[in-house]
């Protein structure tokens, strides 16, 4: 088992990170650039650029996120589940500063490909406001079905890397989950404005996924939706942190239209620890007031029955202090839906 300690909240750095035109996702080998992206001394965070009416896209929708949360109770009482385990339409975090990952935020999930799960149980229905807010459910499903589209392009990279690194591996194990699980969780956030009371929106943390797609975010000022600039913000430490594989904290800084990837823990266990799950924060250090951010991600993940395994699960035990161990919520023939129930009761 490897531990590390995270030293310092904010960055020492900000960097920008390895950047893949789409085309070249298309037509070569990238093997070299994924390990760059991924492997032992990496960043732990993938970028890919140029993809077709993608910016265009990630506008259509980041831009509902304002009228989103100031739709009446009433037509956000008709896109909330009750069942707090039912991970889609809209949730409001609780204003918890002790909630560690869901901490002043409006959300709408859903999974973009499919409206009822391919096994009955993995998840609950997609719920879309079509009378109060129509327009979301189609800028909502082309966004995120075009990512996993993206996603499944850099699986195939990934699953070629690890191949040539282990025997033991199967070949297109991830590619297969990202493209044919179609168990994927979607959501798009509102972070509202921070209070003194905690500079953190997302606490540090490892996604529980096999990969996570995230959009550059836009900023706001919540109080009269005015977007912030560039400039305005590039003398405050505000927005997506990770670790790096030297431990050290990065703020990291990409062009608009960049698509960003990472790794979750579904794929570092797959991958027997070649892969590394990406910690990562989303802070805020206070210096702009009333400001909100507003992003979308794609949480890929197996079904719910799928069984998470390798053949040298002495290596996936990757530790960070202040991060929920592994240990404890995965071990050998464990399948999806028991680690995330052993996450959650982790967690909470």
């Amino acid at each position: 088992m490897r531990k590390f300690t995270c030293l310092s909240r904010w960055a020492n750095n900000e960097l920008t990170p390895k950047i893949i035109d789409y085309q070249d996702l298309i037509s070569k080998n990238l093997s070299y650039e994924i390990l760059e992206s991924f492997g032992l001394y990496s960043l732990g965070i993938l970028g890919v650029r140029n993809i077709p009416k993608y910016d265009e896209n990630r506008l259509a929708l980041l831009n509902l996120a304002k009228k989103l949360i100031a739709l009446p109770p009433e037509s956000k009482a008709e896109m909330t589940r009750r069942n707090d385990l039912d991970i889609v339409g809209w949730r409001e975090s609780n204003n918890n500063p002790n909630d560690l990952l869901d901490y002043l935020k409006g959300s709408f999930y859903a999974n973009p490909e499919i409206d009822s799960p391919v096994n009955p149980g993995d998840w609950a229905d997609n719920i879309w406001p079509k009378k109060s807010f129509p327009e979301l459910e189609p800028a909502f499903k082309t966004l995120g079905q075009q990512i996993i589209h993206v996603s499944a392009l850099v699986s195939q990279q990934i699953d070629q890397m690890i191949s040539l690194r282990s025997k033991f591996y199967k070949p297109n194990t991830i590619n297969d989950i990202t493209s044919t699980h179609k168990n994927h969780i979607s959501r798009l956030i509102y972070y509202y404005p921070q209070n003194e009371a905690k500079n953190e929106w997302v606490s540090w943390h490892k996604d529980f996924t096999t990969l996570t797609a995230l959009t550059t975010s836009i900023y706001l000022n919540h109080l009269t939706g005015e977007i912030f600039s560039d400039k305005e913000l590039e003398s405050s430490n505000v927005g997506l942190f990770v670790m790096n594989r030297n431990r050290e904290i990065v703020k990291i800084r990409v062009e608009p239209d960049t698509l960003l990837l990472q790794v979750g823990e579904v794929a570092q266990i797959l991958s027997g620890g070649i892969l590394e799950a990406t910690p990562h924060g989303v802070l805020n250090d206070g210096l702009q007031k009333n400001i909100s951010r507003v992003t979308f991600a794609v949480f890929m993940q197996p079904k719910g029955d799928y069984v998470i395994d390798c053949d040298t699960p002495e290596n996936v035990f990757i530790e960070h202090e202040g991060i929920i161990s592994l240990k404890g919520r995965w071990e050998p023939k464990t399948s999806f839906n028991e680690y995330i129930q052993r996450t959650i009761k982790s967690l909470y």
